[in-house]
């Protein structure tokens, strides 16, 4: 295995209905999310497969977007095929990229907090969100759905 630090990725602002769920959402997380965005009025980054918009991390953030009007979120777009990419699962469920795939291009979504995606970071294995860590965007500059 390789190592090193990952940097097949991309940021865009990306319209939040082209997004593309594979887990369930808790209603309390989100609500938890949504008061930190409103207060904030800072979202840090999704992140998602850069083919098909499948979203790997960032369902509660996305849908508390969603939920506030917003029409576009940032997001960090990964090469999913990439090998330093890995799938666990929170649960100790057995679970592979292709199931992710799946559920997302077909509606079926898994329970909420099934999958974890990790990467591989200078030979260390971290949650995906360190592609994010430290990144903010102020959710004013991402719009408004027109009422």
């Amino acid at each position: 295995m390789r190592c090193g630090v990952y940097e097949r990725f991309e940021i865009k602002i990306v319209d939040i209905e082209k997004l593309k769920v594979h887990e369930k959402i808790n209603p309390k997380r989100l609500a938890g999310i949504m008061k930190e965005i409103r207060n904030k009025n800072r979202v840090h980054p999704l992140i998602a497969e850069k083919d098909n918009l499948i979203l790997l991390d960032g369902h509660h953030r996305m849908r508390a977007l969603q939920l506030a009007g917003i029409k576009r979120a940032p997001v960090v777009l990964v090469d999913y095929n990439d090998a330093s990419i890995e799938v666990e699962s929170w649960k100790g469920a057995n679970v592979r990229k292709r199931d992710v795939m799946f559920c997302a291009l077909s509606g079926k979504v898994m329970p909420e907090k099934t999958t974890k995606h990790m990467i591989r970071v200078n030979c260390e294995k971290r949650h995906i969100s360190v592609l994010s860590e430290g990144m903010q965007v102020d959710i004013k500059t991402l719009g408004k759905v027109k009422e």
